[in-house]
């Protein structure tokens, strides 16, 4: 019997709930409680409240300026910007079409004149500082020219060859060549001084020195010659071709009595440095000296190394020869100068 009740209670229940749920839903979607409905009709003003609203503001907007643009809420649309006024006044200058029609009518030197008129004071300047750089780059340029002229000029009177459009390396190797060649015109052969290998210290100390004093020597003579003289010119050559033919015989000479022909050379240099002026030899002796000392104790051993392998196999050469004539055709092969004229 209790299981009976309490199941009718919980039956009753459900229908109640159901029965509010369909009156809810049977009212309109934008229907609003009473309450409200009163409070939105109390918060909106009356037609006559509305007027006085709109008039209070148009006698603000008046007050504060009548002359000012109407806003956009009021309806009334924004004048149309002066694009033209506003490239002048940024500077990006644009003629009308009744403009370009008279510039195209202009002269050169009219539309110089209203070009120049039409310039800021800042274009003026910046034109001015150009300008200002292109004359002085012209003088550079011109001035460079010049100095490459004069030393064309000194290098020619000099009796230096002709330089070229090449490095600094270049340009000391023409020099040394024209050198060369007056050595073999200016410095006389001579007869050798005694020489064997392995070179002592002091031989080899006077030999590497030889170079720089009898190259000085040869530069300091040869200045004084006008090289393109063609009476100077052809003395040169002359001695040049006659101190290959001594030299030739000396070393022949040399050979006959057992020395080699690079023991021949290196004593014949020696003994023409020994000929040499005191102060010279000793300038180039320093010059050596300090050359030698730079250079590594290795390097400077396979140099003699070298020196000695060389005159070993040039002796044991020899040592096959027989005749007198085989030695000259020997010699002679060895012997070629690379400079057989003082001036080209």
């Amino acid at each position: 019997a209790k299981h009976r009740l309490l199941l009718g209670v919980l039956l009753l229940a459900v229908i109640i709930a159901a029965a509010a749920d369909g009156e809810s839903a049977e009212k309109p979607a934008g229907e609003k409680p009473a309450e409200a409905t009163a409070q939105a009709k109390a918060e909106v003003p009356a037609d006559g409240a509305k007027k006085d609203a709109g008039a209070k503001l148009a006698s603000k907007e008046a007050a504060e300026g009548g002359d000012k643009a109407p806003s956009a809420s009021s309806g009334a649309r924004k004048p149309k910007p002066d694009i033209e006024a506003a490239k002048r006044a940024a500077g990006k200058f644009e003629r009308t079409e009744e403009e370009r029609k008279k510039y195209s009518k202009m002269t050169p030197e009219e539309r110089r004149a209203e070009r120049e008129a039409r310039m800021s004071e800042r274009d003026r300047t910046r034109e001015a500082k150009m300008e200002e750089r292109r004359r002085t780059k012209e003088q550079t340029i011109e001035k460079t020219k010049n100095e490459h002229e004069d030393r064309r000029k000194k290098m020619e009177h000099a009796g230096h060859p002709k330089p070229n459009r090449a490095g600094p390396q270049d340009h000391m190797m023409n020099e040394f060549r024209g050198t060369a060649g007056m050595f073999m015109a200016l410095v006389a052969p001579v007869k050798p001084i005694k020489v064997t290998f392995p070179l002592d210290e002091d031989t080899r100390l006077k030999f590497s020195a030889a170079r720089d004093g009898l190259m000085k020597s040869v530069r300091k003579t040869g200045a004084d010659l006008d090289v393109k003289d063609e009476k100077v010119k052809k003395d040169l050559r002359s001695k040049t071709k006659s101190n290959q033919e001594k030299t030739l015989d000396i070393l022949l000479e040399a050979v006959k009595e057992g020395m080699t022909v690079q023991e021949a050379r290196m004593g014949m240099v020696i003994a023409q440095f020994e000929a040499l002026d005191d102060a010279t030899k000793k300038e180039a002796m320093d010059k050596a000296r300090q050359r030698q000392e730079r250079m590594p104790s290795g390097a400077r051993a396979k140099m003699n190394e070298r020196l000695e392998l060389k005159n070993k196999k040039e002796r044991d050469q020899l040592s096959a020869l027989k005749t007198d004539q085989e030695k000259e055709d020997f010699v002679k092969r060895i012997y070629r100068p690379r400079y057989n004229m003082a001036t080209s």
